[in-house]
Formats: structure tokens, sequence, C-alpha cells
């Protein structure tokens, strides 16, 4: 009965492995200052790897790097419960120099452009890789669709999810970024949207600073003349959207 049991593991470990080799860096965001926070609060760069297989692939093991001269630059955890790539699914990556889990121990470059790859477990063989230039800020570049050759921008973009045309269109509908006016704000800014039910205004890392319900807001009139001067993250949440924005407090 052992014996059966461990063969079934050594089989699935070698199924794993060799699914691995079909692994594809689908979308990348070098420059995100509002798209998406992380599980640490912070707006980092971000990496998306997309499974074509019908089988989940394991990242354990794997290398990822910026830097083709230094292929084991980073290398996902052994044991790590929330590296598995689900079978015609989608992994988030961030590339936030935090070295933990799935935080690699670098950043991208938006400003220059890189190159950045994915090895298998010897350290040298390479499964994908992709070349990038200068980077728009909370734009994301990716495949036209999931694994496809041709590359493209999106102003809208799709982590986690697929880049083909329905998801595009679903994401557009669900995530929107709105202009705050005036900004930079001293005192005081409107919301236009009259079916909101949640305010949140975080600061670059993350951190949550206030946020608010629709009933404790006279007027759709937010003051923050309390915040000291800098930049912050509004997040506005209605029932089915979610609106961003970047205030500037002077």
């Amino acid at each position: 009965m052992k014996l059966k049991f461990y063969t079934i593991l050594s089989m699935l470990g070698f199924a794993l492995t060799t699914n691995a080799q079909q692994l594809k860096i689908n979308e990348v965001m070098a420059s995100n200052s509002a798209t998406l926070a992380s599980d640490l609060g912070n707006f980092g760069d971000w990496v998306e790897f997309y499974n074509p297989t019908s089988s989940a692939i394991d990242l354990a093991g794997l290398y990822f790097t910026d830097d083709m001269a230094t292929p084991t630059k980073y290398q996902f955890p052994i044991g790590m419960s929330n590296a598995i790539v689900p079978a015609n699914g989608f992994k988030l990556v961030w590339a936030d120099d935090s070295a933990q889990n799935l935080h690699a121990n670098f950043k991208l470059s938006g400003t220059t452009g890189e190159t950045i790859a994915i090895f298998a477990a010897d350290g040298t063989t390479l499964i994908d890789s992709v070349s990038f230039g200068v980077q728009t800020t909370d734009v994301s570049f990716g495949r036209t669709v999931d694994g496809a050759v041709t590359w493209t921008t999106f102003a809208t973009p799709t982590p986690e999810a697929s880049n083909g045309p329905t998801t595009i269109q679903n994401n557009v509908e669900k995530y929107q970024v709105i202009q705050i006016f005036p900004n930079p704000i001293t005192h005081n800014f409107r919301i236009t949207q009259n079916d909101w039910n949640l305010l949140e205004i975080n600061d670059l890392s993350g951190k949550l600073i206030i946020s608010y319900s629709k009933s404790h807001i006279l007027n759709n009139l937010v003051d923050v003349s309390f915040l000291n001067n800098g930049l912050y993250i509004i997040t506005i949440t209605t029932a089915t959207k979610l609106f961003t924005a970047r205030l500037i407090k002077n």
C-alpha cells in the first residue's frame, strides 16, 4: 500500500515537472502605482504566469530572474501551498524585492525595460522569457491571447484572468480609473458616482489611512484636509465596479 502511495506521488511530481516546460509568461506590469495591491499591501511590479496544459504546474523549485546572466536569481521555495498554477489557469508573482513566497527578490524596470525569464529547477533550462521596453504606469504588457506569440499593451490589465476580449471587456466594466478635480487637493473633493458604498484612502505602501461608508459622507463631499501632504490611492466601491484614483494632497 505504501509503495503504491509513493509511486503515485512520484508520478504526480514527474507530471508537474514535465508540464512546467509549457509554462508561459503571459502578462507583465513593470510600473504599478494603483492597479493592484499585493497581499503585503504594496503596489509592486507583477508577472502573470499561464498554464496552457490540462494538468497543474508547481512553481516550487523553478527559478525566476530579470538577469539572463543570473538565471538562478530567485527560486520559488519548495513546499509552498499557493505555488500551483491550475490547469489552463493563471498565477500572479510579485517582483517587489520582498523575497518571500510568491514575491521575488528583485523589481522590474519600467523606466528602461529589460528581459525576464523563468528557468527549470536545474537552473539552466529556459522555460520562457520576454523582453519589454519602457513601460507606461498602470498599463500592462501581455500576450494578445493567452499563450500566443504576439504581445500588446493593456490599458485595462487582466491579472490572473484571460487576456481574451471577453475578459478585457468584463474588466473594463469592473475596474475603472476616475479623475479627481481639483488635484492636487487642499481641502476636499466630490465623488461623482451616486451608487457608491465604500471609500478607502491608502498611502503608497498600501496602508489603509481611513475608510468611509456613504452614510458618513454629506453630499458626496470628502474632507481630506487632515491628510499630510503627499500622494495617496483612493478606492471607491459600488455594487458592481471598483474605481481607483491617485490623490495629491497639498
